[in-house]
């Protein structure tokens, strides 16, 4: 883990604990709040909050190395080529129009069908996040959630739409 930072004086001068840097790596940089050296980070809980460069080449440094130990505790992060993304994308998009398009189908006269049809929207949907969380804890593949459940929600609203289309057409075609 990353340690806490010591004075460059107190470092070569060896007016600190022998314990606190052997065996480590050690980074020299500066943490003053003047300068250039700032970052923004996604995991300080203020956006505008900003971490010093040498921290940032910690987090860095200790990320490459927890992936090269042996018995490694966390997989670097890793992405599908774009035609893989593609095809999750369209993959998913896909099962979920053919899914709308057969439960409206089957259940067209049946009651709560609006209801068993958003519930099982919201298990589609909460699925598609267990696998993309589950792929990312477990094997450090950053799927894409966001595009893919877009692409999820708008094929099954199309087929929707089309499918109360075709009802109300029905119905004016037998009242007539």
């Amino acid at each position: 883990g990353i340690t806490t930072p010591i004075s460059l004086t107190d470092f070569l001068n060896n007016q600190n604990n022998p314990d606190l840097t052997k065996d480590k790596i050690v980074l020299i940089g500066s943490v003053r709040t003047t300068g250039q050296d700032y970052w923004q980070i996604p995991y300080l809980s203020d956006p505008s909050q900003l971490e010093p460069g040498v921290v940032v080449q910690a987090h860095m440094i200790s990320q490459l190395v927890n992936a090269a130990l042996p018995g490694k505790q966390r997989p670097l992060i890793q992405t599908w080529p774009v035609w893989a993304d593609s095809l999750w994308i369209l993959g998913w998009s896909t099962i979920g129009s053919l899914f709308i398009w057969r439960f409206s189908r089957r259940n067209r006269q049946k009651p709560g069908v609006w209801l068993r049809l958003g519930l099982s929207f919201l298990l589609a949907g909460g699925t598609l996040y267990a696998v993309c969380f589950s792929a990312l804890w477990l094997q450090g593949y950053w799927l894409p959630l966001i595009p893919t459940g877009i692409g999820l929600f708008l094929s099954a609203n199309l087929v929707g739409i089309y499918w109360i289309y075709h009802t109300i057409r029905i119905i004016r075609t037998n009242i007539r």
